[in-house]
């Protein structure tokens, strides 16, 4: 109810068209922490935010004229949703639950490069879906910040080094860096069984992460159903 509260009518109308309680649970909890953020990073109050569509269809926040940018993503996987939010730069962000993908072959030959393909199907059994959704993961925040993603069929066929190495069950030679120098990508591990990456237009960035949880009564830590867990540097 806390984070339901803070929706716009637009959002909580959204909300109910969902069909399965769990869609529509997911909704609130994941626009409302994000209210809750960019209320604490602008000063204002989570329920007063405005957002608009952007350019390529991004999300962003209406702002004064007078007041410095902010950037933020999201995405979400399973019963984990990832932010990213900075003043520096555009940023992109994905998360994706490892697990077993059936005919992952076909989907690596049409998403990723024919190098990455053959190194991946080169790994032992038990390293391919890690490696995979590295790579699934570095390549959709890239495209995100970029204004696009994998599931629009606008894949990145290049092929690119995320850093740092997400498993080391990685063989043979490391693919090159994205060509580009201005674009970095970093993949690191949410939490356990989750892989994700977060992808930024700048050679280098000062990433640090906060994990909370919006499972705990109202009014504690100062926000509506947040609170701290652990906190880190990516």
């Amino acid at each position: 109810p806390a984070l339901q509260s803070i929706l716009s009518h637009r959002e909580r109308a959204r909300a109910e068209r969902f069909r399965f309680l769990r869609n529509k649970n997911n909704h609130i909890i994941s626009r409302g922490i994000l209210r809750t953020l960019l209320g604490s990073y602008v000063e204002r109050s989570p329920s007063k935010l405005n957002f608009t569509i952007g350019e390529n269809g991004k999300l962003e926040l209406r702002r004064d004229s007078r007041g410095p940018a902010i950037y933020f993503n999201l995405s979400h996987s399973g019963n984990v949703a990832l932010y990213a939010i900075t003043r520096d730069c555009p940023i992109g962000v994905d998360v994706e639950y490892i697990r077993p993908i059936p005919h992952y072959e076909r989907i690596a030959l049409e998403f990723l490069s024919q190098s990455e393909a053959e190194i991946l199907v080169a790994l032992p059994r038990e390293c391919q879906s890690r490696r995979f959704f590295n790579l699934w993961t570095g390549k959709e925040a890239l495209l995100k910040v970029m204004g696009d993603g994998l599931g629009n069929g606008q894949a990145i066929r290049d092929p690119f080094l995320v850093e740092p190495r997400a498993s080391n069950c990685t063989q043979g030679p490391a693919p090159p860096r994205v060509s580009t120098t201005d674009w970095t990508v970093r993949s690191f591990s949410p939490t356990l069984g989750y892989i994700a990456a977060v992808a930024f237009r700048k050679p280098s960035l000062d990433v640090s992460y906060r994990s909370v949880s919006a499972l705990f009564p109202e009014g504690s830590y100062g926000s509506p159903g947040l609170a701290p867990q652990n906190s880190g540097w990516i």
